[in-house]
Order: C-alpha cells, then structure tokens, then sequence
C-alpha cells in the first residue's frame, strides 16, 4: 500500500495488511497476526502479549469457555473447567487417622475454594494401604475422611451438608502397595466432586 493511501505507515516488515495498509488482526484479539502465535483465538477470549488466549487457573481451559475459573491447582476438571476432583495431600501414618500439623495448610486451602465455589459438594474419600486386613482397612479410611470432614467443617465452617466422607480401604490404590513410598502414597485422601 502506497504511503499516500497508506492508514498505517511503520506496519512491521512482512506484515500482513488490508487494503489500507493497516496490519491484520484475523481473530480480533489485539495482537496483529505479525506476532499472534494462536492466530485463530475464540472472538471475545483474552489473550496474553503474544495472542495465546489466557488460562488464568492453568486447568487447561481458557478463560473464555471456564466456568470455574479458580480451580485448585492439580485439580481434575470436565471441558467446561469445573472441578471433577481434588487430591488432597493429606497422608496418614499406618494405622492413624489424625492429621499431621504438615497438612493443615493443605486443608485450609481446600477450604478456601470450598468457599469461593458454594455450589461444589465433596465426597472426602479416605483410603489405606494393604497393610492389615480389608474390613479393618476399610473402617480406618473411613475415619481419614471422617477427620478431614470434621476439621473442614469445624474449623473452617464449610457446612457438613457440602461434605460427605466415605472409606475405601485399599480398593483404589494409587501406587504399589509392595514398596514403602508406594504404601505411604497410598494412606491418603481424595476430594471428588459429586454433581
């Protein structure tokens, strides 16, 4: 485009333009195609510097199509970003079902989104190694859930009809019960969404 007619004259070298030499912006986020990297952005998404539309909670669903856009970090989410489940890193010694003081900054976060999205209910799901037997397993991961339940609904006052707790004993291992670390991984407790 001539400079005459030329509307944008210091467009960058290599630069697309329409015909009046203003550089495009094919999805009409804001960032010239000249330095868009996700060219084709949803109309109406948010995009960083760079054009690429924002994931503000780092879910894996942007901003524009979130409809919870505070997940915890790690959690599980559907297409729409809302909350699946949330793994708690709460682990209990064997044969214990009282929370470690290293936990309570973990709880206390969950809290903290429990309040920030009142619609979520949560099933604390406790869970056991395979050390012991299965009934008594499945009582003592029951009593994990309990404990969390409890210290979520009497400390940080997220109501008891948000919060069911269920044991699993050592049904749903998450690692192999055949090492050390893999049984310790295992003593833990799981927070899934229940729709």
């Amino acid at each position: 485009v001539i400079d005459y007619f030329d509307k944008e004259i210091n467009t960058q070298l290599g630069a697309k333009v329409d015909a009046a030499g203003r550089a495009l912006d094919t999805d009409k986020d804001g960032v010239i195609d000249y330095f868009d990297k996700e060219i084709n952005t949803q109309l109406g998404a948010k995009v960083d510097s760079d054009g690429r539309a924002l994931d503000a909670d780092k879910d894996g669903v942007i901003d524009y199509f979130d409809k919870e856009q505070n997940s915890r970090p790690g959690a599980k989410v559907d297409a729409e970003g809302k909350t699946l489940s949330v793994t708690l890193k709460v682990n209990f010694d064997t044969n214990k079902f009282d929370i470690k003081d290293e936990y309570k900054k973990e709880i206390s976060e969950f809290a903290e989104f429990l309040k920030a999205n009142a619609e979520i209910k949560v099933e604390i799901q406790g869970h056991t190694d395979n050390v012991g037997n299965p009934e008594y397993n499945l009582k003592l991961s029951n009593r994990r859930a309990e404990a969390i339940k409890k210290e979520l609904s009497d400390k940080y006052k997220i109501s008891a009809e948000r919060l069911m707790a269920k044991g699993y004993g050592e049904t749903k291992p998450i690692a192999t019960n055949s090492t050390d670390d893999g049984k310790a991984a295992n003593r833990r407790i799981e927070a899934v969404v229940i729709k």
